[in-house]
């Protein structure tokens, strides 16, 4: 909605929008499994092995809640006919389950191929805001210069941190995807044959086949570098033709 509008004036424009959306699942058949009530995400090593039906709004008879909540809103300011441009905005979700959550290309990994290390499995937890404010120079129609800087912030870890989401070559080398996404990568970053619920497995595998670059438990096991929050900034030319 535009709710301001002076084009002789230095502050010549304003509006804003406002975005909800809402939605859930539901079905799958009977409660099958372990189900962390938390919702915590299973991705560090715990076991559990939930696979069985959802409900819409809330966890019941063993079933968690499979749902989607999101809502965003931002606020422009035009000045000097529209040169210049201030947009402040943000947004929040909730989404158990992750259905509508992108999954992090940890390995090179798909919504198809899945990873160990950033599950959706029903009941996951998936909690996320942010927040940016963004400067824009437009001296004509074709052309903007902006700059922007954003915060997000993730209730389990998501982002990518500086250790990255890439395992090391096998081989040496820089880090290099192994070809096996849905697989626990071994320290090494050998695949181990070994996907989710099955981390003990993966273990005694990269210790086995002395990829485990020395660790033992869990430090055989290479792991992404995923942290909750993040901060950006960001430099763009926009062009149009």
């Amino acid at each position: 909605m535009k709710y301001y509008d002076n084009p002789k004036a230095t502050f010549d424009k304003a509006a804003f929008t406002i975005t909800g959306d809402a939605g859930c699942e539901y079905g799958g058949g009977p409660a099958v499994g372990y189900y962390n009530p938390q919702g915590l995400s299973p991705e560090m090593g715990t076991a559990d092995t939930y696979a069985g039906g959802v409900n819409c709004h809330n966890s019941q008879n063993g079933r968690p809640k499979q749902m989607f909540i999101g809502t965003m809103a931002y606020a422009r300011f035009w000045f000097k006919k529209d040169i210049y441009a201030v947009t402040l905005g943000g947004g929040l979700m909730n989404n158990p389950g992750r259905y509508l959550t992108l999954l992090p290309p940890i390995n090179g990994a798909t919504a198809i191929t899945g990873t160990p290390y950033y599950t959706e499995n029903a009941g996951d937890r998936a909690q996320m805001h942010d927040g940016t404010i963004t400067f824009d120079y437009m001296p004509s129609q074709f052309i903007t210069f902006r700059l922007e800087s954003g915060y997000r912030y993730s209730d389990t870890p998501y982002w990518t941190g500086r250790g990255g989401i890439t395992p090391p070559a096998f081989a040496g080398g820089p880090p290099l995807n192994n070809g096996q996404p849905s697989q626990y990568a071994c320290a090494s970053g050998a695949p181990s044959g070994q996907g989710y619920g099955n981390l003990t497995a993966a273990e005694n595998y990269c210790i086995g086949a002395g990829l485990n670059n020395g660790g033992t438990g869990t430090s055989a096991i290479w792991w992404p570098d995923l942290r909750t929050n993040q901060t950006v900034t960001t430099l763009a030319i926009m062009v149009r033709f």
